[in-house]
């Protein structure tokens, strides 16, 4: 089973589309993997056999197919090759719309077979697991709260860490933003992952966003 949440900004477009597409494009590609792959992560954690050497890389082939899914998705919605080689108004309007948009996606994913959940993670959202906490007569007394997930964004040590060596030179973070953004990730947000180039052809043609002054190489 399937949770996700959209988290947009600048507009709704892109979190309606994800909020409409994503989870399903996710299941289909999880679907074309041959079924031993799921159950890899249960072997993973129940068999104490170290000589069972398929289930750590197999467990991994999930995880990239839910990577590669949220990248193909982002990619195709902000691909504007069409726009630039036609003259549709129209079309231009419909693609841009949801291009310059964005929105964090938070998805978890349940296995009952296995028991096994799996959280991915596009942006700052964050995913929280509580666990009741029982009294000795039974009752709850309180929760236990795991966190899940690590934010995508500018307090996070690791983030700044790669967007730095991603852009040697160039001042991407500061005041605990990135570029001016809460967020390091999202999808959509295109005019923080098309070139300079291709950024001034949409706005002499479509007089779009002009290129920001602190973009030198995008994304």
């Amino acid at each position: 089973s399937y949770m996700a949440l959209f988290d947009s900004h600048n507009g709704p477009a892109m979190s309606d589309f994800l909020c409409d597409h994503l989870v399903e494009y996710v299941a289909s590609a999880i679907s074309k993997l041959p079924q031993q792959y799921e159950l890899s992560g249960y072997l993973e954690m129940h068999n104490s056999d170290e000589s069972n050497s398929s289930a750590i890389p197999a467990d991994d082939v999930i995880s990239d197919a839910i990577k590669h899914a949220f990248k193909e998705v982002d990619d195709a919605m902000i691909d504007v090759s069409d726009v630039l080689s036609s003259t549709s108004k129209t079309n231009a309007i419909r693609t841009l719309r949801h291009a310059h948009s964005g929105s964090c996606a938070l998805m978890s994913r349940y296995d009952t077979n296995t028991q096994i959940l799996r959280v991915a993670l596009t942006g700052d959202s964050r995913a929280v697991l509580g666990r009741k906490v029982l009294s000795k007569d039974g009752k709850i007394n309180g929760y236990q709260v795991h966190v899940l997930s690590q934010d995508q964004n500018a307090h996070n040590p690791k983030e700044v860490v790669r967007l730095e060596a991603e852009h040697p030179g160039e001042e991407v973070v500061k005041n605990g933003r990135v570029m001016g953004w809460g967020m390091a990730c999202a999808f959509g947000d295109a005019a923080y992952k098309w070139s300079v180039d291709i950024q001034e052809k949409l706005y002499e043609k479509y007089l779009g966003d002009r290129v920001r002054s602190n973009m030198k190489t995008p994304p």
